[in-house]
C-alpha cells in the first residue's frame, strides 16, 4: 500500500487552510480513507470535515477526489 503522509505536529487552525490541505491530501493519497484525511488536515470529526468541505467546495470530499483524480 505504500507509506502515507507523516502527521504534522500542529495542523492549521483556519478552516480554509485545513480544507486546502485536505484537497492536496485527497489527490496525493487516493487510497487513504476520508476520516484519515480529515485527521491529517486537522479535523477531529470526519462528519464535520465533510460538512465544512461541502459548504466551501459545493461538493463532497469523495466527489472532489473522483472528479480530480487521474
Amino acid at each position: 500500500m505504500g507509506e502515507g503522509p507523516a502527521l504534522s505536529p500542529s495542523p492549521p487552525s483556519n478552516p480554509n487552510t485545513r480544507i486546502k490541505k485536505s484537497k492536496e491530501l485527497l489527490l496525493q493519497y487516493p487510497y487513504i480513507q476520508i476520516k484519515e484525511i480529515a485527521l491529517l488536515a486537522g479535523f477531529e470529526d470526519a462528519n464535520y470535515f465533510c460538512s465544512v468541505f461541502k459548504k466551501l467546495e459545493q461538493i463532497s470530499p469523495n466527489q472532489f477526489r473522483k472528479i480530480h483524480h487521474n
